[in-house]
């Protein structure tokens, strides 16, 4: 009656997780592949990319990105849903 799919909601996230599981782990060791690279080849107050953010700047600044991100898309969420 109302056409709804719930297996066509997890497409998208079953075709990325793989390539974003790829990154991650990628990602994840690439300081132990290239120590002298990262340990001199940040900026700002990030200089040595060996060794964690001290301030804890990073994690802030995604959170905050993300919360926005969400808040931006939420008024064009409520827009597009159809009235009940």
């Amino acid at each position: 009656r109302y056409e709804v799919k719930p297996f066509a909601s997890l497409a998208a996230p079953l075709v990325q997780a793989p390539l974003f599981i790829g990154m991650f782990f990628g990602m994840k060791k690439m300081p132990e592949l290239y120590p002298v690279d990262f340990s001199s080849g940040g900026l700002l107050w990030f200089t040595d990319l060996t060794v964690p953010d001290p301030t804890y700047v990073l994690p802030i600044v995604c959170g905050l990105s993300f919360l926005a991100t969400i808040e931006t898309g939420k008024e064009q969420m409520i827009d597009s849903s159809p009235s009940s």
